[in-house]
């Protein structure tokens, strides 16, 4: 890429064409042909003439129908003189934030040379943070003054980047960005058994969108049984569920009725076809068999259902769980019958009083 840039001035000469209400200012504003840099004060240089633009409604009127061009083809770095329709371009002013630019005629003395020195990208580093902690890294290139680059980083579920997280231009000699990302999930969750309980974060877990079962913790049994929601639940506590940990390093499940020394378990080593025969049962967590699993990675499954998770054991992505007659995996992919919704259980006298009764 190219910079213009004049050596009539302490700033070095770069230049940004100003907005100012006097009709004889060659104004700038940014369009297709040409980037006006606001931090750095000069103007990025790619063809032989740049047409100005009106601007926005509410901004201060342009010249329209101006067209800069160059007495000699700019292909190389040097010294050029700029005209303007039939008029050359002049240096004015300078302030702290910008060079204002004016059209001479034909006076020699007041045409200036300005330099057409070719330049480098910069690379930045987005830095993408929940607070202290990092979720990813995106490295872009692009000029100093320039719109940032788009975000294009896959992150944690449930973290966004925010709408105004990359308004504004590319600071001269900018290495590193943080963008500080913004958490929205379906659930509650806590660092404990006693806060879910305190908090009141139960959730009854619907499952497999196409036929939306409910799980209950079956007690005694090797396997997790599915059920749909109606009014013969015996035993509420059996299909409430609560999230501890995060989404970043995962999340121990617990179930009401299970008690705060069990969490949601199984073998990482999957049996049957594609999993269908390893099943997460509630186990005690002090003593976990080796090979066991501690933590759930919830990923988006939006498209299978409005606010819809998958969940997978944590450093095994493909073993997520699944409706296989009970609940089990299916390694080879993932589908509505992998697909998780939370339904917050009504929590207090009150609440619980009122789901009672409109059942």
């Amino acid at each position: 890429g190219y910079y213009i840039t004049g050596h009539t001035n302490a700033d070095g000469g770069r230049i940004a064409l100003t907005a100012e209400a006097d009709a004889s200012t060659i104004y700038y504003y940014k369009d297709t042909h040409l980037q006006a840099y606001q931090s750095g004060k000069y103007i990025a240089l790619n063809n032989d003439h740049y047409t100005f633009d009106k601007p926005a409604e509410g901004d201060k009127a342009a010249i329209t129908a101006s067209v800069i061009t160059f007495a000699t083809s700019p292909r190389v770095a040097g010294a050029y003189t700029i005209k303007s329709a039939d008029r050359y371009l002049h240096y004015k002013s300078i302030s702290e934030t910008e060079v204002e630019v004016d059209r001479c005629g034909s006076d020699e003395a007041l045409r200036h040379d300005w330099y057409l020195v070719e330049v480098e990208k910069q690379t930045i580093t987005y830095i993408y943070k929940a607070g202290e902690t990092e979720l990813a890294r995106q490295t872009v290139t692009e000029f100093a003054g320039m719109p940032y680059p788009a975000s294009n980083v896959t992150l944690p579920w449930g973290y966004t980047v925010p709408t105004d997280a990359l308004t504004g231009n590319i600071p001269v000699g900018e290495a590193e960005k943080v963008i500080e990302c913004t958490l929205s999930l379906p659930f509650q969750f806590a660092d404990s058994y006693d806060a879910i309980e305190t908090n009141g974060f139960w959730y009854y877990l619907k499952f497999d969108s196409g036929n939306n079962y409910y799980l209950y913790h079956t007690a005694g049994k090797n396997y997790i049984a599915l059920d749909s929601k109606d009014t013969k639940w015996k035993n509420k506590d059996l299909y409430s569920w609560g999230f501890v940990g995060d989404p970043i390093n995962g999340f121990k499940i617990v179930n009401k009725a299970a008690g705060s020394t069990m969490i949601l378990s199984s073998s990482t080593t999957m049996a049957g076809e594609t999993g269908a025969d390893t099943w997460p049962i509630m186990t005690v967590e002090e003593g976990l068999a080796e090979g066991n699993n501690t933590y759930w990675i919830p990923t988006d499954a939006s498209t299978h259902a409005t606010n819809g998770f998958f969940l997978a054991q944590k450093g095994f992505p493909n073993n997520r769980l699944n409706n296989r007659g009970k609940l089990a995996y299916w390694t080879g992919g993932a589908g509505s019958g992998s697909t998780f919704v939370v339904e917050a259980r009504p929590f207090g006298p009150a609440a619980e009083l009122a789901e009672l009764l409109s059942e």
